[in-house]
Formats: structure tokens, C-alpha cells, sequence
């Protein structure tokens, strides 16, 4: 159509003014260091400088999460009593985010290990029992691993684990088709 832009091609070198005009800046804070440690001149800039994607970046500033459980962007300036200005370098601030990221990866392994290894304990400890399908006789556990235990009692053959009792009830197997396990509520 004429007189549309359309049909106008523009070499990025062209398209930088205006891509400029309409970058807003934004700030970088250390909430550690309680300091102004960066500002970049658009949000496209600080994603890459940060190594995160747009969308990522757009959820720390609309709903105020720390990045890295450290980290305040913002699109507008905080409060500069509360926060000192300490402009880093590019490659200085890589560095400390990258430093940082390390940190907090290894903080939410270990959380996140430790929440597994108190769910497997709570588990374990469960009240189970035990239905000799032969005989009829029931017995009652209070744990598992007491019910691991008794069954190999039973016999030596017998390889049994907390684990193969969990797995017994959640799947409803009969062990050694002889004994039924249910969880005890």
C-alpha cells in the first residue's frame, strides 16, 4: 500500500534511535550490600547481561521476587538512603551473578534433599499391617521397616526393605504371595 511502512526496509544500524528513545532504564540491587550495583538501559540488555529470559526478567520486576534470593530489579529508582550507589562493570557484575547463581543452586539442592529425606522418614514411620493371606493371622507394624524387618525374619531367602514395603501398599502387590501390606491411616 503506498505510503505504509510496509514496504520500507530498515538496517538495524537505521532502527537504533528509536529503539533508544523508547528503552526505559533498569536498576540492579544488592540487597546484601544494600547498594545500586548496576543500571541497564533496557530490559532486552539486562536479560542478556544476566544471562535470563525476557519473560523470566519481566517476573522479578512485575512481582517483586529477589532474583538468585538476592537481587531487586526495578524499573524505577529505590529509595537512595536506604541504597548506596556502586556502579559495577559489566564483567564484575557477571562475575558476583554467576558467583551468586552458584550459591543458590547448591542452597536449594540441599533443601530441597533434605524436604526428600524427611518425606521418606515421615513415610517409613507409617503404621503398616501385615495379612498372612494362608493363615489369616494380622499383625500390625509400627513402621516399614519393622515389617521389613519381621519379614525377613520369616526367613532368610526373604530380601526385604522399607522400600519393597512402600511398594507393596502403594501397588497393592502380595508379597512372597503370601502376605497383603496396608498402610495403617
Amino acid at each position: 500500500m503506498a505510503g505504509s511502512p510496509a514496504g520500507i526496509k530498515r538496517s538495524p544500524k537505521s532502527m537504533l534511535p528509536s529503539l533508544l528513545k523508547s528503552s526505559k532504564p533498569i536498576y540492579l540491587y544488592d540487597t546484601v550490600s544494600k547498594q545500586l550495583i548496576y543500571i541497564f538501559d533496557s530490559h532486552m540488555n539486562m536479560a542478556k547481561g544476566l544471562a535470563i529470559t525476557n519473560s523470566n526478567l519481566s517476573k522479578y520486576t512485575k512481582n517483586n521476587n529477589l532474583y538468585l534470593a538476592r537481587f531487586i530489579i526495578s524499573i524505577t529508582p529505590l529509595d537512595s538512603i536506604e541504597y548506596s550507589k556502586n556502579l559495577l562493570d559489566i564483567e564484575t557484575l557477571k562475575k558476583l551473578v554467576k558467583d551468586v547463581a552458584k550459591g543458590h543452586r547448591i542452597t536449594l539442592s540441599h533443601k530441597n534433599l533434605s524436604k526428600t529425606r524427611e518425606e521418606i522418614k515421615l513415610k517409613a514411620s507409617k503404621a503398616v499391617k501385615l495379612i498372612n493371606l494362608k493363615t489369616n493371622e494380622v499383625l500390625t507394624f509400627d513402621s516399614r521397616i519393622e515389617t521389613a524387618r519381621y519379614l525377613k525374619g520369616l526367613n532368610p531367602n526373604y530380601k526385604c526393605s522399607a522400600g519393597v514395603v512402600s511398594d507393596g501398599i502403594s501397588k497393592g502387590r502380595i508379597y512372597k504371595k503370601t502376605f497383603k501390606l496396608e498402610e495403617i491411616s
